[in-house]
């Protein structure tokens, strides 16, 4: 089993030795997953920060009820390009176009047996721009090795919200408090998503498949919005902005690499 495993590292290490080509335009295609981290609960809770606050008007005795916030895990593919400087092939650019779903909850009871599930689940169309810094990169092409194909990435994105009306509700028990779609209804009417800005740090590694151009790449990103991205207008809920409903997520993903 150990000779078979070095066997697999030494192909994989042979195939993967090369880095993608610097001077060229690199397309690129990538999808993975999202997750809540609003420090310190990174992994925890919603990836949209303030739901309750929103939804829940204060002054009410917290001993009478109970929220649990929802643990969220979302979905992103993007489509990206990037550019490596020839001359200081540590630093690159890069865009992006993709589409990136975040989502929140929470489930509330309360001392009068009512209980329900609130649900937001937001996809947006996101744009990004940046940088991509290669610190183990080397000015001769012929000097370097596999660890050039470890970055850091910075960037700004805006994501147009395309799901703005997306919230879903139900209650228990629907004997006593009614079908759940009217409300369910009302919420929607007075809620709306907004579009997302913020910045974006990331940690990767890319490779090439020998010297074909081709190639795949691995990365981790922390997503930081600057925008609330629930809108309450005038209602007679109780709801209200008292908190920014803030976007945080981790990104994990996976990605295929090609030269023009």
């Amino acid at each position: 089993m150990r000779h078979f495993l070095v066997l697999c590292f030494l192909f994989a290490h042979t195939l993967l030795l090369a880095q993608m080509p610097r001077g060229t335009v690199i397309g690129g295609i990538q999808a993975g997953t999202t997750a809540a981290a609003h420090f310190p609960k990174v992994f925890e809770d919603s990836q949209i920060a303030s739901l309750v606050s929103t939804f829940i008007q204060p002054g009410f005795d917290t001993s009478t009820y109970s929220t649990l916030e929802k643990h969220s895990i979302g979905f992103q593919a993007q489509l990206s390009g990037g550019y490596r400087l020839d001359d200081f092939p540590m630093l690159g650019f890069l865009g992006g176009l993709g589409v990136v779903q975040h989502s929140g909850g929470f489930h509330y009871t309360d001392i009068k047996n009512l209980s329900y599930d609130l649900d937001v689940d937001y996809w947006f169309l996101n744009v990004m721009l940046g940088l991509k810094f290669h610190p183990l990169a080397r000015i001769a092409e012929s000097d370097e090795t596999w660890l050039a194909g470890l970055y850091l990435s910075s960037n700004v994105y805006t994501g147009i919200n395309l799901t703005p009306k997306s919230i879903t509700y139900c209650h228990e028990p629907t004997e006593l408090y009614g079908p759940c779609e009217p409300v369910e209804t009302g919420i929607n009417e007075v809620i709306d998503g907004r579009s997302d800005f913020g910045f974006a740090f990331g940690l990767g590694f890319e490779a090439q498949f020998a010297d074909t151009g081709k190639g795949i790449f691995f990365e981790s990103r922390y997503h930081h919005g600057t925008a609330d991205v629930v809108d309450v207008k005038d209602n007679g809920f109780g709801f209200a902005n008292r908190d920014k409903n803030n976007i945080r997520s981790l990104q994990f993903s996976l990605g295929f690499l090609f030269s023009f």
